[in-house]
C-alpha cells in the first residue's frame, strides 16, 4: 500500500512542492476514493519531454474522475518549474529532492508512471515512454 492511513492536503497545480515519502503517501491517502496517475518525470529527461503532452491531455480529459500527480526526479527546483510551465501542467507536482519518493517504488529510471487504485494500492506500473493506448490499458485497471 502507498497510502498512510493519515491525509495530507493535496499542493496546488503549478511549481513543484517540496515533499518526502511520508509527505507522498499523506497526499495520495487524501485522495483516497480516485485512481490516480504518479508520473516520476525529470526536465533532462527526452523521454519524459515526449511522453508530457499525453499525461496533460488525459489530465484534462479525465478531471474529476481520475486525479494526477506529477513527481520531478533528480531534478532542480527551476528547471521543473520550467518544465512544469512549458507544458502548461493542469496537476500538482512534488520535487523529491532527497530521492525518497522514488525509493518508495523502487524507482530505477525515467519515465515511469503508476496507476494506484481507489483503496491506496499499486494496481499497474510501466516503466518508458507512456502512449495514450498504454495509459489507457494501465487505467481499464482502475475503470
Amino acid at each position: 500500500m502507498l497510502a498512510a492511513p493519515v491525509a495530507g492536503s493535496v499542493p496546488p497545480a503549478g511549481a513543484p512542492a517540496d515533499a518526502d515519502a511520508d509527505e507522498f503517501r499523506r497526499i495520495l491517502a487524501s485522495l483516497d476514493g480516485m485512481p490516480v496517475v504518479v508520473n516520476y518525470w525529470a526536465s533532462w529527461c527526452a523521454p519524459c519531454r515526449s511522453e508530457m503532452p499525453i499525461l496533460v491531455a488525459a489530465a484534462v480529459e479525465l478531471e474529476g474522475s481520475v486525479a494526477f500527480l506529477g513527481v520531478a526526479s533528480e531534478d532542480r527546483r527551476e528547471d521543473a518549474d520550467e518544465f512544469i510551465r512549458e507544458f502548461a501542467v493542469p496537476y500538482p507536482n512534488l520535487l523529491d529532492a532527497d530521492g525518497s519518493i522514488g525509493a518508495l517504488v523502487d524507482l530505477v529510471g525515467l519515465p515511469a508512471t503508476l496507476i494506484v487504485g481507489r483503496d491506496g494500492r499499486l494496481v499497474a506500473r510501466h516503466d518508458g515512454v507512456l502512449t495514450e493506448d498504454r495509459l489507457e490499458e494501465l487505467l481499464a485497471a482502475v475503470s
